[in-house]
């Protein structure tokens, strides 16, 4: 395939797989039991797809700005749909273990 016939989604892909592999790095957290760096990456790969896909120019925000929020928030969702607890649960587990710190 020429580079000519490559879509522009595939460019904006091709172009920030570093990036989303760089998002997915930060992200890893003591915290983030049962999800290793190659998952983390994986998610983050994921949510780059979506922005590429989803991303419309006409809105003012840069591809890159949009991206990085996708990419973050497919890693988040990913987690999130592995914790056991719900958010609400979770959140008032780590209030009872700052409590018990202090």
């Amino acid at each position: 395939m020429a580079d000519s016939a490559v879509p522009v989604g595939d460019d904006r892909i091709i172009a920030h797989l570093q990036f989303a592999r760089a998002v997915a790095s930060r992200s890893i957290d003591p915290r983030c039991r049962g999800a290793d760096r190659e998952d983390l990456i994986a998610w983050g790969l994921v949510g780059l797809v979506q922005a590429a896909r989803r991303y419309r120019g006409d809105r003012g925000a840069s591809f890159g700005a949009y991206a990085a929020r996708r990419v973050r928030g497919q890693i988040l969702d990913a987690l999130r749909e592995r914790d056991p607890l719900t958010r609400s649960a979770r959140r008032a587990f780590r209030a009872a273990q700052r409590a018990t710190e202090d």
